[in-house]
């Protein structure tokens, strides 16, 4: 069967460029964001030899082609013009909100699942060779096939920026966002950076997995707060940005502070309990926020995300200072990188500013 051709009588069933604003697929579904539902000809496109079904999902129209679901995408993507219409929010957009953030959220992680899946099946075949004594779990090949699986989970903000930038119509890479050149001297920097921040990690060999994920969402969260404050920044002034931030933020935590005062029958607050709490709030998250709102209203946000892996580098010399914890060689390297990775970016691109 030819499925580039049924690939190309859907995208026609569905209303072709007029009527699609976003098409995407899974591992067996074309997934459409229309901007008008009842422009579909269900009657053609369910005659057409190759579909088999088509539904209504997650704010999305699906049609379910099977496993060669890729070969017809590939045929849409070359009669798609990608028009945008219905991102912008277009007056022909019917859907309610819910669909519509439906839709996005489905948009961004469907595209991410091959890879996800991919780094699960490698890291099952190291645990079951693991497992049967069959690898050395200290020796290069087991190192080299870890590091591969971890891959996925490690670059995940750039994977999900990378469907993102599709669902908003908007460039690939770090300029998917806010337009931002991707020099070559930016991804070098990035790639020494997060090369370092590998090495003070130890490679994931010892570390929680369940750590090492809740870390991932945190950078790709803050990663999208870092483009959102950008964007902000250029229209308002740090200060308001801060203020109005935190205000939304002690709102938000405020009943999970109230359960817990319930839960643990109040808290009792000494002196050094106050003043580490007054440092946290004004220096940590007033402060701190302050000067990362600036600094986005002065800098490219990508140029700040230079600095992110800084962040391990700090916690682990903090660690050896406060704690007594040891480090090696590894530390000394990782932090050699990180350092590599800020200058190549700065410099690379002119963009140091004194």
């Amino acid at each position: 069967m030819d499925y580039k051709k049924v690939g190309l009588e859907v995208f026609d069933a569905v209303g072709g460029n007029e009527n699609v604003a976003v098409v995407t697929h899974c591992a067996t579904r074309l997934r459409f964001e229309l901007k008008d539902r009842s422009r579909v000809d269900e009657e053609k496109l369910n005659q057409i030899n190759g579909v088999l079904k088509s539904l209504e999902a997650n704010g999305q129209f699906q049609v379910v082609i099977g496993p060669n679901v890729t070969t017809a995408y590939q045929a849409i993507q070359t009669a798609f013009t990608g028009n945008s219409e219905v991102v912008k929010g277009s007056a022909g957009d019917n859907r309610t909100l819910a669909a519509k953030f439906l839709a996005v959220i489905s948009g961004i992680f469907t595209p991410v699942i091959p890879a996800i899946t991919g780094a699960g099946m490698v890291k099952a075949v190291l645990a079951i060779l693991n497992m049967l004594h069959l690898i050395d779990t200290s020796g290069q090949t087991y190192a080299i096939l870890n590091f591969s699986a971890d891959a996925a989970f490690f670059f995940m903000p750039f994977l999900l920026a990378a469907s993102s930038a599709k669902i908003f119509q908007m460039s690939s890479g770090l300029a998917m966002m806010l337009h931002e050149p991707l020099t070559k001297g930016k991804a070098a920097g990035i790639a020494l950076a997060l090369a370092g921040v590998y090495v003070i990690l130890g490679g994931g060999g010892a570390n929680s997995p369940v750590g090492i994920g809740l870390s991932l969402f945190s950078v790709l969260f803050w990663s999208l707060v870092s483009v959102l404050m950008r964007r902000v920044t250029q229209k308002y002034d740090a200060i308001s940005v801060t203020r109005y931030g935190v205000g939304i933020a002690a709102l938000c935590y405020l009943p999970v502070c109230l359960w817990e005062i319930a839960e643990t029958g109040g808290i009792h607050l000494d002196a050094p309990g106050i003043l580490a709490l007054l440092y946290m709030g004004v220096v940590c998250t007033g402060g701190a926020y302050y000067l990362w709102n600036k600094s986005l209203s002065l800098l490219d946000a990508s140029t700040c995300s230079a600095f992110y892996p800084v962040q391990p580098l700090v916690s682990a010399g903090l660690g050896m200072l406060f704690l007594g914890e040891k480090t090696g060689m590894g530390f000394w390297t990782g932090a050699l990188l990180i350092v590599a990775g800020i200058f190549v970016n700065l410099f690379g691109n002119g963009l140091l500013h004194t």
